[in-house]
């Protein structure tokens, strides 16, 4: 059997699991010594021990490619397998030794899980062995695995309580987008003020930069006047000097 294909001859098995339900509550309303009731006893027959063969072929399937699985897909196949067996044999069970009535057809549909089908408990041990408490332990069909907050909880009550965490997810996701809008504006603020100081410090250093150019010319001008002054007092020596000569020629 092909990996792809155990999935959908698990799904067919489980169609016709449901039809033997059907079947049983169907023969349920007959009379047990009726020609009708005889009938629908042998086509329940014939539906089991087809069912047992699906049962056996899917086990075989799944050892012969659980090399190729995952731990986790086996691992669910191998509990979905496991509720399987188990609703087919209370099949067998119920067929070889029929029940009357209302409670042959509640002992079959127990193994669903579903409340409203399956009979209550009759003993007096509890969930996970407490006294009087009602509840029971609902069988894995679907490979997760039960915890004890979810084990005998109706499905009800099951949505009723994840409706309530998401509301308070909601509740949490409206504070933090809240939150969120509180600090967007307050970083647009501090953009808008750093781009405030970023205008005052290009201006700044434009100011800068005039005092140093203005700073440049001022000493490039005294510089000049440096060099004039001592020009002037070479000639003032040398006119001086002019004037001993003139004045050593004629005395």
């Amino acid at each position: 059997m092909a990996d792809g294909n155990w999935q959908t001859e698990f799904d067919s098995a489980e169609r016709l699991h449901r039809s033997v339900l059907a079947e049983v509550g169907d023969r349920a309303r007959l009379a047990r010594s009726s020609l009708a009731y005889n009938q629908a006893s042998q086509r329940v027959r014939s539906m089991v021990s087809k069912l047992g063969s699906e049962v056996q072929r899917l086990r075989a399937g799944l050892a012969k490619g659980e090399a190729k699985l995952t731990n986790h897909e086996l691992n669910r196949r191998r509990d979905l397998l496991d509720s399987l067996s188990r609703k087919y044999q209370a099949a067998k069970d119920q067929v070889s030794e029929p029940a009357s009535g209302v409670a042959a057809r509640g002992q079959l549909l127990e193994d669903l899980g579903t409340t409203g089908w399956g009979t209550a408990p009759h003993s007096s041990e509890g969930f996970l062995g407490q006294e009087g408490s009602g509840r029971r332990v609902m069988p894995n069909r679907t490979g997760v695995m039960e915890t004890e907050r979810s084990l005998g909880v109706g499905t009800g009550q099951v949505k009723q309580e994840q409706q309530k965490m998401l509301d308070q997810q909601d509740a949490g996701l409206d504070v933090l987008a809240d939150i969120i809008r509180r600090q967007k504006g307050m970083g647009q603020d501090i953009f808008r003020e750093v781009t405030q100081q970023n205008d005052l410090i290009d201006e700044i250093d434009d100011r800068a930069e005039n005092v140093n150019q203005r700073l440049l010319d001022t000493t490039s001008s005294v510089r000049v006047v440096s060099k004039k002054d001592r020009t002037c007092g070479y000639w003032v020596v040398i006119l001086l000097l002019f004037i001993a000569i003139i004045a050593v020629l004629f005395a």
